[in-house]
């Protein structure tokens, strides 16, 4: 069946004045902190981070299927659990390409040497030992051996003395003993002082200074230190060499400016020096399978310097010279073996490969590409892994190395703007000192105003590129043939991420593809599908094991990785919410091919197990014994969350069933047990209950979950139109769930946008927005939970929508929730349920006109703006349907 998507580009036009705005996120100076101010690209398998440095310039790189684990039979997920290893594994770190640029000023770079120390966050590497921020830190995780520290100066300097400056908390993680030692190889090292037995600095935030009895001009600083004893962390806020500078953020290059483009997914750094302008442009493409890297003078000859990897494996990998790049090869312990080769084309002057690195000299331009990928496979069959990943990654690199840039970076951006393009947004002009400013100055600037919240949007251009920016992440980390965006994407720094940069089923997979159908990219959910797909014979040897041979069905436990493996505890009722997502795609879509061959057997099967599992009470109502209302209070009979996906899941399937016209019996156990079925209920100060009975201690507190209002987002047992009374009662609930007390995270607000407004309360769902921004919202608008993660990012998008468009109701409602903060602006290309794509002019906060094309002719209901009557509409396939105000 060809859905209207397909055949967007010939019916809809997306010009408006957004389309003419930049959609850039753009620094005026270099940084090394990845988390706050890396900036992303994708192909959907392979991602990478730049930061935009001078002369020396780091691409960390991920692959999707880097990931350590088993199929995890026994279960346990870093509990300590002794009796059932943990066997599930975590995302990991690929790697990064360094190019290191000749000329210029000398860089001062810092490294860690920790042997078996692991950073303890990925915002708190070595790096912040020299960001001249002491607010961030360097901390480590130890296990009882030195740490070392060293400084590249770049040339010979003279130390005279040092200092360090404390860390935010626990005095006992200061360093305790150190040898400070100097070298002008980096192989042999002299003395050049000692410190024993020292006490913690005197204050958070504080510095000690040291001397240095006999001054010496080396190359290389080291410390090494021994780490105090009874604790498990070391750290220092800052290191610091007398009179010679070592801010990560040093002097800022002339003209330097980076940039990330979402419109044409690239990224681009460019400064001068010495007369000369470099310019530095990345891209993802998922044509070619490559990140492609063009470095480029505008003067012949001017590029010198040399690449490298670094691997993040060094334990189980080998880097290695070729005739025309480097290659990266190894194997994690669980048997996945991986591949990275870089292919160098260089016009101009001349090259060289040696000893792990590749050395261009008085070159005009450079194209390097980048192929990476592991022996996963999405097939139990073949136990998860097959084939070697270098010939993969050769191909790729035949193939992409047959292309100039211009024709990569154009088959690239065709490719993405084929699906970004769907879609535009214009929420109104920002002025332009406000729109002009780099990235992270401009997101301060909101914060500043965001805080006294509620306040009128002053920045509406930075929100509109926050919407955009999570369909950019989710073209860029979910394509057809990849694996799903997980709790990073495909954006992780770290072998040992939070979490396990998993698939988290309590909310954060779900919300990462809340946007697919929405905001008009339906295809980008088919990983989420394949993945569960492939899994469901792993999920069902487990279910028995965990609930007896005879058990029909299946579900799985909370965290899920990609080798059908499951961790944590069992968030059982998170299955029943993941098949939300297979009836979402075919009420989208109402692609019967897929609701028969994909939806169907996931969600009879999940239904089988929780109708086998179902508790009647004394009066015949039916629950879901021991469940939970996620991380909230404790595990009882008939949670409202539990109940209302009960209903969800039920309802589903049995429409599944009936359009279908299968399994009869099925059908009549289904409708007999939604009859059956305990509902949502009120309580005593309107509220709606959360459990079946009152705990007003937990209810009426700030909390970051809301999951018993599931039944109105993303579900729709509950809605205004149908049930104002059980609205009113989510309302009053969320209303005393708080704005912004508790421990507010990024998919918390992007949650609440949803709800606030499906429930009719346009000004807070926009304050929710506003509060994503102003309180979990990095420089580089990744949003945090901290730390970083991506659901925050595709949950806002989605949230958004929620104010522009419905169709949850069986009504597509038009500006259901605009708040003031919009008062005039367009949508174009947004999805309702359907297929039916929604174009929308706004002014004076009053609808303009709209316009709704249907893959197929239907009628549809449709509800406009402070109109209490429902119109039907006859939409005729292909034909753009305009509706408006007289």
């Amino acid at each position: 069946m060809k859905t209207l998507w397909m055949l967007l580009p010939a019916l809809v036009s997306l010009k408006s004045s957004a389309d003419e705005r930049p959609l850039v996120l753009r620094f005026d100076e270099p940084s090394a902190h990845w988390e706050r101010h890396g900036l992303p690209i994708g192909n959907g398998a392979l991602g990478a981070v730049l930061m935009g440095g001078v002369p020396t310039a780091e691409m960390q790189f991920n692959v999707d299927s880097l990931w350590t684990g088993d199929e995890n039979p026994g279960g346990s997920y870093d509990l300590g659990d002794q009796a059932r290893p943990n066997t599930f594994g975590t995302y990991q770190n690929f790697g990064s390409v360094i190019f290191e640029q000749a000329g210029g000023d000398k860089a001062v770079t810092v490294r860690s040497q920790n042997g078996p120390g692991t950073s303890n966050a990925p915002d708190q590497s070595v790096a912040q030992s020299v960001d001249g921020d002491p607010r961030t830190k360097w901390c480590v995780i130890h296990h009882d051996q030195p740490l070392v520290w060293v400084a590249d100066l770049g040339e010979a300097k003279e130390l005279s003395g040092y200092a360090f400056v404390s860390g935010n908390d626990m005095p006992k993680r200061d360093p305790a003993a150190w040898t400070v030692a100097g070298s002008d190889d980096g192989k042999v090292w002299r003395t050049l002082d000692e410190q024993r037995e020292v006490a913690p600095i005197d204050g958070r935030g504080k510095s000690a200074t040291y001397g240095i009895s006999k001054p010496a001009s080396h190359r290389y600083v080291r410390f090494s230190f021994t780490p105090r004893k009874n604790t498990t962390h070391f750290q220092v806020a800052e290191i610091q060499l007398k009179g010679i500078p070592l801010a990560a953020r040093s002097a800022v290059p002339e003209n330097y400016r980076r940039q990330l483009d979402l419109r044409l997914a690239r990224h681009t750094t460019q400064w001068s020096e010495g007369g000369v302008t470099f310019t530095r442009e990345a891209i993802a493409s998922h044509p070619a399978g490559v990140v492609a890297w063009r470095l480029g003078a505008d003067q012949a000859g001017k590029l010198t310097g040399n690449l490298r990897f670094k691997g993040a494996h060094p334990q189980w990998e080998k880097s290695e010279s070729t005739r025309d790049g480097l290659k990266l090869i190894g194997t994690l312990p669980n048997g996945l073996r991986y591949a990275a080769r870089l292919q160098v084309i260089a016009k101009g002057g001349t090259s060289t490969s040696k000893d792990g690195r590749f050395s261009i000299e008085g070159c005009d331009e450079v194209l390097v590409l980048l192929a990476a990928d592991t022996n996963y496979v999405m097939d139990r069959k073949a136990g998860w892994m097959k084939g070697d990943p270098m010939k993969v990654v050769d191909e790729r690199l035949a193939k992409a190395s047959a292309q100039s840039w211009e024709q990569l970076r154009a088959e690239h951006e065709a490719d993405h703007r084929r699906l970004f393009d769907r879609v535009s947004l214009d929420l109104g002009a920002s002025a332009p000192e406000v729109a002009g400013k780099p990235i992270n100055l401009r997101i301060k600037a909101y914060r500043d105003q965001a805080r006294d919240l509620p306040r009128p949007c002053l920045d509406p251009e930075l929100e509109a590129m926050l919407f955009q920016y999570g369909r950019y992440l989710l073209i860029g980390s979910s394509r057809r043939g990849t694996l799903p965006a997980n709790l990073q994407g495909i954006w992780c720094n770290s072998n040992k991420p939070a979490w396990a940069s998993d698939y988290h089923s309590n909310i954060n997979l779900q919300m990462n593809y809340w946007l697919a159908e929405t905001a008009n990219l339906p295809e980008l959910a088919d990983p989420l599908f394949d993945l569960l797909t492939a899994g469901a014979p792993v999920y069902r040897e487990h279910t028995a094991l965990e609930y007896g041979a005879d058990t029909e069905g299946f579900v799985t436990r909370m965290s899920i990785n990609p080798f059908g493996g499951t961790g944590w505890n069992w968030n059982i009722e998170g299955t029943a919410w993941l098949s939300q997502h297979f009836w979402e795609h075919y009420q989208f879509s109402l692609d019967e091919d897929f609701l028969k061959e994909t939806a169907w057997p996931w969600m009879r099967d999940v239904s089988l197990f929780w109708l086998g599992r179902l508790k009647e009470l004394p009066d015949g109502q039916l629950v879901v014994p021991n469940a939970w209302s996620h991380e909230h209070g404790p595990h009882e009979d008939g949670t409202a969350h539990a109940q209302q996906l009960m209903w969800d899941l039920f309802s589903s399937t049995l429409s599944a069933a009936e359009i279908l016209e299968l399994d009869p019996a099925l059908q009549a156990r289904l409708r007999e047990t939604l009859d059956k079925l305990y509902g949502p209920k009120i309580g005593s100060w309107g509220q709606l209950m959360e459990w079946m009975e009152e705990k007003p201690e937990l209810e009426k507190g700030n909390h970051r979950h809301t999951s018993h209002l599931f039944a109105v987002h993303p579900g729709n047992q509950i809605t205004l139109q149908d049930h104002p009374e059980l609205a009113e009662a989510a309302r009053v609930s969320l209303t005393k769930r708080g704005e912004v007390g508790d421990s507010r995270r990024s998919w918390t607000w992007a949650w609440r946008t949803a709800l606030w407004s499906r429930l009719g309360q346009p000004d807070r769902a926009h304050g929710c927005v506003a509060g994503l921004l102003a309180y979990n919202t990095l420089d580089n608008l990744w949003t945090t939970h901290p730390p970083f993660q991506i659901d925050g990012n595709f949950g806002i998008t989605a949230g958004m929508i929620e104010m522009l468009l419905q169709s949850h109701a069986g009504v597509i409602s038009l500006l259901p929730a605009l708040p003031e903060a919009y008062p005039a602006g367009s949508a174009k290309g947004l999805r309702a349920r359907g297929d039916v794509v929604v174009n929308l002019d706004w002014e004076a906060g009053t609808l303009k006109s709209a316009s709704l094309t249907s893959s197929v002719s239907q009628t549809v209901r449709i509800q406009l703006p402070g109109e209490a009557e429902v119109r039907k509409v006859e939409l005729i396939a292909g034909q753009p349907h305009t509706v408006g105000r007289p």
